[in-house]
């Protein structure tokens, strides 16, 4: 088993990540004060971040994780 994961993880090194697990889309509260939140999804193997847009259903450009929450 821990061949099977050197391999695949060697593997994303060289030809990077397919984004095949992708969680489901998020979008954070607004906050007062703050511009509206977008929609995104994150990677589930890497963490990449990702917009999605809802009117196309489809997941665009990479982008910066949004800040974290504070209560």
């Amino acid at each position: 088993m821990d061949g099977k994961k050197t391999i695949l993880g060697l593997l994303k090194k060289v030809f990077g990540c397919p984004h095949r697990h992708i969680s489901r889309p998020i979008t954070p509260a607004p906050r007062p004060g703050l511009a509206a939140p977008s929609t995104y999804v994150v990677c589930l193997d890497c963490g990449d971040h990702f917009s999605y847009d809802w009117k196309q259903m489809r997941i665009n450009e990479r982008i910066d994780p949004p800040p974290p929450s504070t209560w």
